[in-house]
């Protein structure tokens, strides 16, 4: 056979190859919330564009964990703070203060009074040196 013919094979074959790979690129980019054609036909046209859908964000998972997250906020004392997703403590200090009992293993920081679990060998509270 002519040497054109293998080259138009070859050429077709990767035309298939990378079609299918750009329709999976596309319902992955569905998968993640963002528009399947869109994005089919620009990893189809564009390599770059394949890993730009592998670094998308999740949109779809991202509204989930700020939801949670809200819930969350709202059942422990937290608030969220616009839409930056951070987290305020509103519950009052008197009952963030509250001192647990000691483990006997457990020992207690002479400078400020914290108790520190056996392994630490500095104060998690101020630093001070267990010794």
């Amino acid at each position: 056979m002519n040497e054109g013919v293998w080259y138009f094979i070859g050429a077709v074959v990767l035309l298939v190859i990378n079609y299918c790979m750009a329709s999976k690129a596309g319902e992955i980019a569905n998968d993640k919330g963002y528009d399947e054609n869109l994005w089919k036909w620009s990893c189809f046209f564009f390599a770059i564009a394949y890993i730009l859908v592998a670094a998308m964000p999740d949109l779809k998972e991202r509204d989930i964990l700020k939801e949670i997250s809200k819930n969350l906020g709202q059942n422990k004392g937290l608030k969220n703070d616009g839409d930056a997703g951070q987290q305020v403590l509103t519950t009052p200090a008197s009952e963030r203060a509250k001192v647990e009992e000691p483990i006997p293993e457990d020992w207690v920081c002479k400078r400020c009074g914290f108790t520190n679990t056996k392994e630490a060998h500095y104060c998690k509270q101020c630093g001070d040196y267990k010794w």
